[in-house]
């Protein structure tokens, strides 16, 4: 019950695509509305799948705790990523947790997980630890793309030429579970649009970052070739609208 991807050896590919996207600006955006309802004072967040603490740290400063008030605990496979999380977040919290799973125990206001939902090997396991974390009168907030996140799509369609079933789950996977779970929850449609220049050296650092090492089932050219259906002029442009779920307790 662990993410199980992790962005080790291609954090460059990674911040590639931070920095051709608006998707970390919109996601912080939903998440300052899924959680405007909470009062300000202690606050303990769990963030499962942190990464650098990069989408953490554009999130903090906007909400309605101080710094003193926060204690986090953060969740990710990605150990140098999580060397990076806890001083880039210092300054936003009075207390950081990390660990590459998630906690047996204790309560949690809020408990958020940003794109990282598509990974664990065991996804109604995954859920199932972070719903029964979130205390009473606390907030779950998960966003993560689906069949209308033309990254997905891109999945989709290099796992559908390899043969194989798509490795990683979607938003229409954690909209089933929610479905037979009898939570109650609410969706927000998040659009955000990845565009950059189109070079063969460009379109390799998106392979590689949306496949890592599965990529050697089906090699970059297939990605590359796939990648034209999105090219307008002398960009890569993609139109995405990702899920986000927020589930009050």
């Amino acid at each position: 019950m662990e993410p199980t991807n992790s962005f080790a050896g291609r954090h460059d590919d990674y911040a590639f695509f931070m920095a051709h996207t608006d998707e970390p600006a919109q996601c912080r955006d939903a998440l300052l509305r899924a959680l405007s309802h909470l009062p300000p004072g202690p606050i303990r967040w769990l963030d499962f799948g942190c990464g650098g603490g990069e989408f953490l740290a554009s999130t903090l400063p906007s909400t309605q705790w101080h710094p003193s008030d926060i204690t986090l605990h953060l969740v990710d496979v990605d150990t140098v990523a999580l060397q990076s999380a806890v001083p880039r977040l210092a300054p936003h919290a009075a207390s950081i947790a990390d660990t590459a799973t998630i906690p047996a125990a204790a309560p949690f206001q809020i408990v958020t997980s940003n794109h990282a939902l598509y990974y664990p090997d065991d996804l109604a396991g995954t859920l199932s630890s972070l719903i029964a974390l979130v205390a009473e009168g606390g907030t779950a907030v998960w966003t993560l793309g689906g069949r209308e996140n033309q990254l997905c799509r891109l999945w989709l369609e290099l796992f559908q030429y390899a043969g194989e079933p798509l490795p990683f789950f979607l938003a229409e996977d954690v909209a089933q579970w929610l479905a037979r779970s009898g939570l109650t929850y609410r969706t927000e449609v998040v659009p955000s649009t990845l565009r950059f220049p189109d070079t063969a050296e460009n379109r390799d650092r998106i392979a590689r970052f949306l496949f890592g090492p599965r990529l050697d089932r089906f090699g970059l050219e297939p990605v590359r070739d796939t990648l034209s259906a999105w090219r307008l002029g002398a960009e890569i442009i993609m139109e995405n609208r990702d899920q986000c779920f927020v589930l009050a307790r």
